[in-house]
């Protein structure tokens, strides 16, 4: 694709009536960690290549348990 390619933008698109944001060669991404917590008990460990976990106040209690 040319640089100068609008599908190649960033920025909002509607999509069957509801509005997302498009991030253009996500694919091409470093791999990246994120961790989201909540302002009550709940966290949230998500990573670009795949891994999700989720639980309430400790790791016992998560959603996607590890399981030995």
């Amino acid at each position: 694709m040319p640089a100068d390619d609008p599908d190649r933008d960033p920025g909002y698109v509607d999509l069957l009536g509801r509005r997302f944001y498009k991030i253009p060669d996500y694919d091409r991404l470093a791999p990246f960690f994120m961790t989201i917590v909540g302002a009550s008990d709940v966290w949230l460990f998500v990573s670009s290549t795949g891994g999700l976990t989720a639980g309430r106040v400790e790791s016992d209690s998560a959603l996607f348990p590890l399981l030995h």
